[in-house]
């Protein structure tokens, strides 16, 4: 599908409404986002019948307005190749990689400030893996479990300072998994849903605490009955989104970061049902809600605040 459904944070129980679709029908991809735009990158389009290098570009100001490709991809993939995001730039990493019939442990880098820009090579992987899930904060992304292509549990941790070194190994899931996904907030990270070996939809949620991430991750709230396989996620820096998943769901299921061992609660619906897609927002991964700018008229120095971003959640892809 090339659907994107956007949910209003502010009032999160009404459904779900329809925006500016991706410029081609496409899943098995992730996203990420500057505090303007959301992108999401690669995937599989069926018509085509293959994995592409388009990013799709979503502007949060104007969403109604049709997508753009920008980058590309330097090299095509999906199978959920993760995506991780500071301020500055977007990371696609591991998938699948159809031209070596391979998975993959690739960095692909976006500037956001030169989005039309092929992406650039950076660290990668200790291991080449799919169907991952990441989130982080403005230090660091964490790309958890996924396929070798055996399920995994382990963690590895990407540090945007030093963006060329290959990802570090962290404290592992509780669990092996793939088909999962997260978001999180400053200090941790929620990686949930997916198929573990105790079902293909699991209700698990682990936790990464950030400051002691040599850790195994905790387990904390039930994501939802049965679970779900295939979710789409995104958050801000209150809660996370679960949304869709195998099954035919529409449903969307909220963490609540400050109470995260009470189930999920039921929140908006999608549009239609989905799978495996993109979930992007401004607020993820701990981004900045106001930006200083100095200014210095001729007398003194002054710093103006103003706030940044949008406060909605975009999903989108089959």
């Amino acid at each position: 599908f090339s659907t994107v459904d956007r949910l209003d944070f502010s009032n999160d129980t009404d459904n779900m409404v329809a925006k500016a679709a991706l410029t081609t029908a496409k899943a098995y991809m992730r996203g990420f986002s500057s505090f303007t735009h959301g992108y999401t990158a690669g995937g599989y389009a069926p018509a085509v019948s293959t994995r592409v290098t388009t990013i799709d570009r979503i502007d949060y100001a104007s969403d109604t307005t049709a997508q753009t490709a920008k980058g590309p991809l330097a090299t095509g993939v999906s199978s959920n190749n993760v995506g991780l995001h500071n301020t500055d730039y977007g990371y696609s990493v591991g998938g699948y990689d159809p031209s070596t019939s391979a998975v993959v442990s690739l960095n692909q880098r976006l500037e956001f400030a030169n989005d039309t820009t092929t992406t650039a090579p950076k660290g990668n992987l200790g291991t080449a893996k799919f169907y991952g899930a990441g989130a982080g904060n403005q230090s660091y992304g964490y790309y958890s479990g996924g396929g070798t292509p055996s399920r995994i549990s382990s963690v590895e941790r990407l540090d945007y300072s030093s963006d060329t070194t290959t990802l570090a190994p962290k404290g592992p899931l509780s669990r092996v998994v793939n088909e999962h996904d997260a978001a999180g907030n400053a200090d941790y990270g929620y990686h949930a849903g997916g198929w573990d070996p105790s079902s293909p939809y699991s209700n698990v949620t682990d936790r990464i605490d950030y400051a002691s991430d040599t850790a195994t991750a905790l387990v904390k709230a039930i994501l939802a009955y049965p679970g779900k396989h295939g979710p789409t996620t995104t958050g801000n820096t209150s809660y996370g989104y679960w949304t869709g998943g195998y099954g035919n769901t529409t449903a969307s299921h909220r963490l609540d970061y400050s109470s995260d061992t009470t189930q999920m609660s039921v929140k908006g619906k999608r549009t239609t049902f989905s799978q495996n897609g993109a979930g992007v927002s401004s607020r993820a991964n701990a981004m900045p809600l106001t930006s200083s700018t100095n200014i210095v008229p001729a007398t003194r120095s002054e710093s103006f605040t103003s706030a940044v971003g949008t406060d909605f959640g975009y999903f989108g892809g089959r």
